[in-house]
């Protein structure tokens, strides 16, 4: 099956996806989850039951950003650490989730996948809606997909643009537990590349800073304007 085959297959048996759902929630709420779709790759079984999983495998990245190149082991280099960080299954789920917008990239273009951030959505929806998974775990997948790039480039943003960063994360202030989820699958994304598993990730430190001070901020006319001044301010006393 080709990359372009996996993203677009949505023909599994009613019966065969149910069964499959049930097991990669199992697989996502235990100890070693990566061991899991490994074992179904190793057995030939990765791309009929999660096509759009198995089909990162074979997919180049950038070595300068991605020592270990290839897509699906970075997918699962992930998937690890975000095990270390949290026992969510939703938030292991969207990092499992997050680049699958790269299996879309044409071949033509790699190792670059310029937009993957956006491509990857349709994907991680009818995937979530093939397996019957809970709307907030295609909620975090879909929000890891779209703003992964941009949390790792918080300290270089715009005060205005990190303003609307953190409201898009946070459902527009109004659940810090959901900017939190998004914030560790981030750094596990950061963490889940060869050589890097320790490196540490500032932008988690930097963003929920600027949220509880913003957040912190009362409801007047004048709110967006003084949240992005706290902001302003955070990123100055950020910056070496």
């Amino acid at each position: 099956m080709s990359h372009h085959d996996a993203v677009n297959h949505n023909n599994l048996g009613t019966p065969e996806a149910a069964t499959f759902a049930s097991a990669l929630r199992a697989a996502l709420a235990g100890p070693a989850p990566w061991d899991f779709l490994q074992a179904l790759r190793d057995a030939g079984r990765l791309g009929q039951l999660l096509p759009e999983v198995d089909a990162l495998w074979g997919v180049p990245q950038p070595e300068a950003h991605h020592p270990e190149i290839d897509t699906g082991r970075h997918c699962l280099m992930v998937l690890r650490q975000a095990c270390a960080l949290s026992a969510d299954p939703a938030l292991r789920f969207a990092a499992l989730v997050h680049d699958l917008g790269k299996a879309a990239t044409p071949p033509a273009e790699w190792p670059r996948h310029v937009g993957h951030e956006q491509s990857g959505l349709p994907i991680i929806a009818a995937l979530s809606t093939r397996l019957g998974l809970p709307e907030d775990w295609a909620d975090l997948g879909m929000a890891a997909c779209r703003w992964h790039l941009m949390v790792h480039q918080a300290a270089n943003l715009r005060p205005a643009t990190l303003h609307d960063l953190l409201a898009a994360l946070s459902d527009k202030w109004r659940q810090p537990q959901r900017l939190e989820s998004l914030l560790l699958v981030c750094e596990a994304d950061a963490r889940g590349r060869l050589g890097h598993e320790q490196r540490p990730y500032p932008q988690g430190g930097l963003l929920r800073r600027c949220y509880r001070a913003a957040a912190a901020v009362p409801a007047s006319p004048r709110q967006r304007e003084l949240r992005i001044a706290i902001i302003r301010a955070a990123l100055k006393e950020a910056q070496p």
